[in-house]
């Protein structure tokens, strides 16, 4: 064994391994982490043009392949009303595929004992986009109430994959026909997603106040789109005070918020004692099905069509089967 030791290229090859690893842990212990973290931040706000804004109180080398911040605050501010902010607890960004020159993006985002997961990558014609949500609490934060308004609540669990064609279409006609945006004709993808324990409230909407939150059970969805044809391919209810419904589709567009709608939401409270103990729902209830058509089952139809841009309450009652 000495004499082995004691070879020329065996001591060589020992004095570079070691110089690889002084230099790898030169690196690590020396990486400017907060630098590349506050240059991330910069590069978000002029990229939003100073609408969205990252702050943060640590940052520190993740797993030699990226970088974690700790206690984010992200500020998204609005013209038409005031700002929103976010905070979650931790944000991770992986840089090693930029070594790469591979135009990738990996980032995960940690929410209470929930995290999110999402990977973005170029390809030839667009971007191929990766989703993964592991219980992630719409509580902890209230992102989902912060962003839309509504008493939401739940855990969220599922994966979503898409490939979305971005560029100039050659085939469209005007005076831009080489305009960068989406292709409709080359959006694929699809989507599972699961949310337990949903329920909705206790909160106000639109001024009217829901004293005890409604139990939704466990709502199972899956998504398809094929050639920039979105639906809604399953949708399961498991438990819950009120059974629901949901069908729809969606025919994309180029300037996504043309893109066309066309949904319908079914919905009865099946608890009567929730409806005793909350009367003032329960009128809230009979009058919403003077707005709404009543099918013989008691449920009443919430159709919604137009464009993303402007969705209108459409009348009558939605279609039978699986589409609205």
């Amino acid at each position: 064994m000495r004499a082995f030791l004691q070879k020329r290229w065996v001591r060589l090859a020992g004095y570079v391994l070691f110089g690889m690893a002084s230099l790898v842990f030169f690196f690590y212990f020396t990486f400017p982490a907060q630098a590349v973290g506050q240059r991330v931040a910069t590069e978000i706000q002029k990229a939003t043009g100073g609408s969205v804004n990252v702050m943060f109180t640590d940052v520190s080398l993740y797993r030699f392949s990226g970088i974690a911040a700790r206690h984010v605050k992200i500020r998204s501010n609005s013209d038409s009303g005031p700002p929103l902010e976010l905070e979650v607890d931790g944000l991770r960004l992986r840089l090693l595929p930029l070594l790469w020159f591979s135009l990738s993006v990996n980032a995960g985002v940690d929410l209470g004992d929930g995290t999110l997961e999402a990977q973005l990558s170029k390809s030839d014609d667009g971007f191929d986009i990766a989703l993964e949500a592991d219980e992630v609490d719409f509580a902890a934060p209230a992102i989902i109430a912060k962003l839309t308004g509504l008493p939401i609540q739940g855990t969220l669990d599922g994966s979503v994959r898409a490939k979305i064609g971005f560029g100039g279409d050659k085939r469209a006609k005007g005076p831009e026909p080489g305009k960068r945006g989406l292709i409709p004709d080359q959006a694929d993808g699809e989507a599972s997603l699961t949310i337990s324990k949903a329920s909705f409230g206790p909160g106000t909407v639109a001024g009217f106040t829901i004293p005890e939150g409604l139990d939704f059970g466990q709502l199972d969805l899956a998504l398809d789109m094929k050639k920039g044809r979105l639906r809604v391919a399953a949708f399961k209810q498991k438990g819950g005070q009120v059974a629901v419904d949901l069908s729809g589709s969606s025919s994309l567009r180029a300037a996504v918020f043309a893109s066309t709608l066309d949904a319908c939401l079914k919905f009865k409270v099946t608890d009567e004692a929730y409806l005793t103990k909350n009367p003032k729902v329960s009128t809230a209830l009979q009058l919403a099905a003077v707005q709404l058509k009543k099918d013989p089952e008691g449920y009443l139809h919430l159709k919604l069509g137009g464009t993303f841009a402007s969705v209108r309450r459409q009348a009558g009652l939605c279609r039978s089967g699986t589409k609205p």
